[in-house]
């Protein structure tokens, strides 16, 4: 998906300077240094910085553009379509303002709104990018909405543009094989998580997944193997530790019978 700003809390300012003294090219400095580290003290902060530098210079569209991702990390909606609105009347609408639009109608869940907001202005996205990244969204959409024909259809739109943009992108790889994991579709979707773990073998998620598929078709002994390594990629997964130790004793106990009461796997979307 689109990349987001991640902020860290800057304990100290320059001596003497106030927000309402710094330039736009410092505000920008500033924000650099904020990059570092996600908390949510650090995104109130440059939230912050950038309102008192906004009210100097109104019209700057670096400064709006900041304010606007600011708020999607804050899941501010309604502050978020206020700058939105304020960009397209400073600079008309572009293909970031039309992503941004976009992403305020999936957050709030007006999937109407979206689909027709994404019908009418997805041909005039310029962008591989960012049109990939509509097309990634509107497979969610359609996905909330049931509708896995346009679901699938977005799915590889957007993979098509990810790779016209010379992205490798491990999500969209996870993605589609959830999807088609969830189709009931194993060996398409076994293709696409390993396409994934071809571009990043260290992703907890998409090995977590294969293991699921494994555990599956009944092949548990593969299923354990994937696992595992899941968990020592990210052992912060307490439900799988769960699980993992159920299936354990349930091998154990059935060294040459099915296994008869293992964990609900199901594969994981991480949009």
């Amino acid at each position: 998906m689109m990349k987001g700003y991640i902020f860290a809390i800057l304990l100290v300012l320059v001596a003497g300077c106030s927000s309402r003294d710094l330039t736009i090219e410092e505000v920008v400095d500033r924000l650099n240094v904020y990059k570092q580290q996600s908390t949510r003290e650090a995104v109130d902060s440059a939230n912050r910085l950038l309102e008192n530098a906004v009210k100097k210079h109104p019209n700057n569209m670096t400064l709006i553009m900041e304010l606007i991702r600011v708020n999607l990390l804050k899941g501010d909606w309604n502050k978020m379509e206020e700058y939105v609105d304020r960009g397209v009347r400073i600079s008309g609408d572009n293909d970031e303002l039309m992503f941004y639009r976009l992403k305020i109608f999936y957050g709030r869940e007006e999937y109407e709104k979206f689909i027709a907001n994404y019908k009418n202005n997805i041909r005039k996205i310029q962008s591989p990018h960012i049109k990939a990244n509509i097309y990634h969204l509107a497979a969610g959409v359609y996905g909330a909405m049931g509708d896995a024909r346009e679901e699938e259809k977005c799915f590889l739109e957007a993979l098509k543009y990810y790779k016209l943009a010379g992205e490798d992108n491990v999500i969209i790889q996870n993605d589609i094989g959830a999807f088609y994991a969830n189709q009931g579709n194993a060996e398409k979707a076994k293709q696409y998580f390993a396409n994934s773990l071809t571009i990043n073998a260290n992703n907890y998620l998409v090995v977590n997944n294969l293991g699921r598929i494994f555990y599956s078709e009944g092949d548990y002994e593969r299923a354990l193997d994937f696992f595992n390594k899941s968990l020592l990629l990210n052992p912060n997964q307490p439900q799988l530790q769960e699980a993992l130790e159920k299936l354990k004793k349930e091998l154990d106990n059935n060294k040459n019978d099915a296994v008869t009461g293992g964990p609900d796997l199901g594969v994981e979307q991480k949009q």
